[in-house]
């Protein structure tokens, strides 16, 4: 199993069925060690349910060296990603095609690709005075 693989099947055991709801997107440049140049990230930030207690754990997912980012970026509905590791044919190193569905299962903007991606759980504790 090669690093794409293992990245996809990591995505997949977080189970990111159940933060449907976008909380927070950043989109900047950084300087990649692996290609040695700059290259574009954007970093999604979804959580389960709209109550509070929900916000304490959210799913952080990283796209980096994208090509274009055409999603609409929406907190109220919620937004489910399919992330396909593209096996048979790369695009100047994009190897991931990521897609956007609505609830309803509506593809919600043209998909984009990304040169490799990551995804973990992040536990929030709120400070208390």
């Amino acid at each position: 199993m090669n690093q794409h693989e293992k990245s996809l099947n990591n995505y997949k055991m977080l189970k990111p069925e159940l933060f449907p709801l976008l909380l927070r997107v950043e989109v900047h440049e950084q300087y990649s060690y692996d290609i040695f140049e700059i290259e574009p990230i954007v970093e999604l930030w979804f959580y389960s349910s709209n109550s509070v207690e929900a916000l304490k754990q959210s799913l952080h997912v990283r796209f980096y060296g994208l090509n274009f980012c055409p999603m609409s970026i929406s907190s109220t509905k919620p937004l489910r990603l399919d992330v396909i590791f593209l096996k048979e044919w790369h695009w100047e190193d994009l190897v991931f095609e990521v897609r956007a569905f609505s609830d309803d299962g509506i593809l919600d903007a043209d998909p984009f690709y990304c040169r490799r991606f990551d995804a973990q759980i992040e536990i929030t504790e709120k400070e208390r005075n």
